[in-house]
């Protein structure tokens, strides 16, 4: 299988994992405050957000409770049916599509179309350079002068020395998840800072989640 086949099948393997994950301990819950409340910062009820990387619809689904429009894309089909059967057409129009995709393939998403843009999970699965700087500019494509991207990044992983983790500007690690050898992109903030700028976007703020502020971060950022 390809390195999206694996990542596909272990997160439909995975779909009631990853939607409790972010109240299975303190740190995630941490982690999802911080997140719901930089949305509350930068998103106004009635904003069109395109959700990438979704998952079983967490963000989406608060989104769409604050009166947002909102629309999911994930490579993981399971992961978007239990999101649509879970809010099962109550919002109507508001909930535009759930469109299986990957990251670096959603042309089908109209220019200029969205007011806020979430990358939460696809820019550390997505190996390339290439990938990742295309990722961003679909999503740079998509908002409208002004919009807001939420990126999430991982992290160094240097067995808990800081030391290493500070020094190391991005690797690549893996992981099993649901028996399946998943991949990921690990990267400093300054790494990632420089990333987000080289798309043409300005950073708002940089904020680490969780409890463990050496793990993940956050980049928030506007469209210029």
């Amino acid at each position: 299988m390809t390195s999206v086949n694996i990542l596909a099948a272990a997160y439909d393997a995975g779909v009631e994992e990853e939607y409790f994950r972010l109240e299975s301990n303190a740190s995630f819950r941490k982690e999802f405050r911080q997140v719901i409340s930089l949305l509350d910062k930068y998103v106004q009820p009635g904003n069109t957000v395109i959700d990438i990387g979704s998952g079983p619809g967490r963000y989406s689904e608060y989104l769409l409770n604050r009166n947002c429009i909102v629309g999911a894309v994930d490579i993981s089909g399971r992961s978007l049916e239990a999101l649509s059967v879970r809010i099962n057409g109550i919002f109507g129009n508001k909930f535009l599509f759930a469109g299986v995709d990957c990251a670096t393939n959603v042309g089908w998403i109209a220019s200029g179309s969205a007011d806020a843009v979430l990358l939460m999970g696809p820019l550390y699965h997505l190996i390339s350079r290439d990938e990742r700087l295309s990722a961003l500019c679909h999503a740079y494509r998509i908002l409208k002068p002004g919009g807001v991207l939420f990126s999430g990044f991982m992290c160094p992983d240097a067995s808990g020395n800081q030391r290493m983790k500070d020094a190391t500007r991005e690797c690549i690690t893996e992981v099993m998840f649901q028996g399946f050898p998943v991949e990921q992109y690990r990267c400093s903030p300054c790494c990632a800072s420089e990333m987000i700028t080289g798309s043409g976007f300005h950073i708002s703020e940089v904020q680490t989640l969780g409890l463990n502020p050496s793990d993940q971060f956050i980049i928030v950022s506007t469209k210029m």
